[in-house]
Protein backbone atom coordinates (compact mmCIF):
# COMPACT_ATOMS: atom_id res chain seq x y z
CA UNK A 1 0.00 0.00 0.00
CA UNK A 2 1.15 3.85 -0.84
CA UNK A 3 0.79 5.26 2.82
CA UNK A 4 2.29 8.68 2.07
CA UNK A 5 -0.15 9.26 -1.15
CA UNK A 6 -3.30 11.05 1.72
CA UNK A 7 -5.63 13.40 0.06
CA UNK A 8 -3.82 16.13 1.77
CA UNK A 9 -0.82 15.54 -0.01
CA UNK A 10 -2.46 15.18 -3.71
CA UNK A 11 -3.86 19.13 -2.35
CA UNK A 12 -0.52 20.37 -1.23
CA UNK A 13 1.15 18.84 -4.74
CA UNK A 14 2.39 21.14 -7.58
CA UNK A 15 1.78 18.53 -10.30
CA UNK A 16 0.23 15.55 -10.53
CA UNK A 17 1.29 13.33 -13.37
CA UNK A 18 -1.03 9.89 -14.32
CA UNK A 19 0.44 7.50 -16.80
CA UNK A 20 -2.81 6.24 -18.36
CA UNK A 21 -2.38 2.01 -19.94
CA UNK A 22 -4.61 1.00 -22.09
CA UNK A 23 -3.54 -2.65 -24.00
CA UNK A 24 -0.26 -1.69 -26.50
CA UNK A 25 -0.01 1.97 -25.55
CA UNK A 26 1.07 4.97 -22.65
CA UNK A 27 0.23 7.88 -22.20
CA UNK A 28 0.58 10.50 -20.11
CA UNK A 29 -1.72 13.07 -17.74
CA UNK A 30 -0.54 16.11 -15.92
CA UNK A 31 -2.90 17.92 -13.95
CA UNK A 32 -1.45 21.70 -13.08
CA UNK A 33 -2.86 21.94 -9.40
CA UNK A 34 -2.48 25.92 -9.39
CA UNK A 35 -3.93 26.55 -12.78
CA UNK A 36 -6.26 23.37 -12.63
CA UNK A 37 -5.14 22.74 -16.53
CA UNK A 38 -4.68 18.92 -17.66
CA UNK A 39 -2.45 18.25 -20.25
CA UNK A 40 -2.55 15.45 -21.91
CA UNK A 41 0.94 13.50 -24.23
CA UNK A 42 0.29 10.67 -26.20
CA UNK A 43 2.90 9.53 -28.50
CA UNK A 44 0.24 7.76 -31.08
CA UNK A 45 -2.26 10.51 -30.91
CA UNK A 46 -6.13 9.37 -32.05
CA UNK A 47 -9.59 9.92 -31.26
CA UNK A 48 -9.90 6.65 -29.60
CA UNK A 49 -7.36 7.74 -26.88
CA UNK A 50 -8.55 11.46 -26.12
CA UNK A 51 -12.19 9.88 -26.13
CA UNK A 52 -11.34 8.15 -22.39
CA UNK A 53 -10.02 11.48 -20.79
CA UNK A 54 -12.99 13.08 -19.58
CA UNK A 55 -13.35 9.40 -18.00
CA UNK A 56 -9.72 9.62 -16.40
CA UNK A 57 -10.09 13.30 -15.40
Amino acid sequence: MISHVTPENVRKANILLMPVHTPRHWSLLICDMKCRKWDFYDSMPCSVHQASLTTLV
